[in-house]
């Protein structure tokens, strides 16, 4: 009995998943540019051709690696679209997003390091100017309404000192004290 479009859809998006995971993995071990496309497809069980069919390049294959996390992140743990309280926001975002890392050290740790190696190309550049764009606007209206004269300003001092605790905790590891360090930040803010 020959397949269903469902079936096949359902075949479709399990080898997209596939390649996005092997791919990841093998971002992380060889480095972006040490990995082929030949490799990727290998370690899938596909030929170079399926995966072409599935992604035109390995590039397309980074991009929707970060572009999912991204907003798979911002679903999760991202500021809300509609809030009552932006201290209590910030809050909830910044902690939940530190369990996040907490759960799943070794993707943002492999995240963190391919974002500091990625193509330099107009694609990818649109990418990261998209994603640094949104977040800087989710958390300057939390800081806006938290009565800040100058609330992109602000978020820059957020986001460095935060990202700089993150990077220390995927860098050391659970010797890190990133809960300290997260809350020692809040209060700055009159969180806690």
């Amino acid at each position: 009995m020959p397949r269903s479009k469902e079936q096949f859809e359902k075949i479709r998006i399990r080898t997209r998943n596939k390649i996005l995971a092997k791919s990841l993995d093998l971002f992380a071990t060889k480095g972006y540019d040490s990995t082929s496309a030949s490799a990727i497809a290998g370690a899938c069980g596909l030929s170079k051709s399926s995966l072409y069919h599935h992604f035109e390049s390995k590039e397309r294959i980074l991009i929707t690696i970060l572009e999912n996390s991204y907003y798979d992140w911002k679903e999760k743990y991202g500021v809300a679209d509609q809030f009552d309280e932006p201290r209590q926001e910030l809050k909830r975002s910044v902690l939940a997003s530190v369990q996040s890392i907490k759960e799943n050290p070794k993707f943002y740790k492999i995240l963190s390091e391919l974002q500091e190696k990625l193509p330099d190309t107009e694609e990818m550049q649109k990418l990261i100017a998209k994603i640094s764009s949104e977040k800087m606007a989710d958390y300057a209206s939390l800081f806006k309404k938290m009565g800040f004269k100058d609330p992109l300003d602000e978020v820059y001092f957020f986001g460095a000192t935060l990202s700089g605790a993150i990077r220390a905790y995927l860098i050391i590891g659970e010797n890190y004290p990133i809960d300290e360090i997260v809350n020692r930040l809040l209060k700055n803010y009159e969180i806690f």
